[in-house]
């Protein structure tokens, strides 16, 4: 392994692929099932499964163990598949080509957010933090759920103090965009009335 306590980046994607598809392979298959066979807590998975900037090396020997493999052998396929495009889905070739892919630049975000604006009555700040996360491809690119699971995460993890302002901002801004509309509408009809 490389010097230090972290992997470097083929490692570290290449665990992500792994992670993922060892996830995907199976139905009813869960990251925590994964997290008890190397030993490592779930949080860690869920860090190394969306692209979290550090892997340790308690990890790296954990999940070498949990996918049968020496650390040495996990290096050397995760060398083979970060140089050899035709081994990885397209969704990681974006991945490694452009290392933090923002929500907003993956195939079909824009849509998928619609879908996602007309099923919730999220704050328009979830969306606009969402979109500008980072993380990997999702396979068949962004969906609804996709989108949902982003703004949820925005809501949920966003400091109080920040939620409340964001909030009343958004509303403030609404209201004015309210109270526009009225205006207009009440021209609109007096210059009926007059004409």
């Amino acid at each position: 392994m490389a010097s230090g306590k972290s992997a470097p980046d083929p490692l570290r994607a290449y665990l992500q692929y792994r992670v993922r598809a060892w996830i995907e392979e199976e139905p009813g298959r869960r990251g925590y099932h994964l997290a008890r066979l190397a030993g490592i807590s779930g949080a860690q998975i869920t860090q190394i499964k969306n692209g979290g900037k550090s892997v340790g090396i308690k990890a790296i020997r954990g999940l070498a163990a949990a996918f049968d493999m020496t650390v040495g052998q996990l290096e050397q396929e995760a060398g083979e598949w970060s140089r050899d495009p035709s081994r990885r889905p397209e969704r990681f070739q974006l991945l490694l080509a452009r290392p933090s892919v923002r929500n907003e630049d993956l195939p079909g975000w824009r849509e998928a957010e619609k879908q996602a604006r007309a099923h919730a009555n999220l704050p328009e700040w979830c969306f606009e933090v969402a979109r500008g996360r980072t993380g990997i491809v999702p396979r068949g690119g962004a969906t609804r759920d996709y989108v949902l699971a982003e703004a949820w995460t925005a809501l949920q993890y966003a400091q109080p103090e920040d939620r409340l302002r964001w909030t009343n901002e958004e509303l403030d801004r609404k209201a004015d965009a309210a109270e526009k509309r009225a205006k207009r509408k009440k021209r609109r009809a007096a210059k009926r009335l007059s004409g």
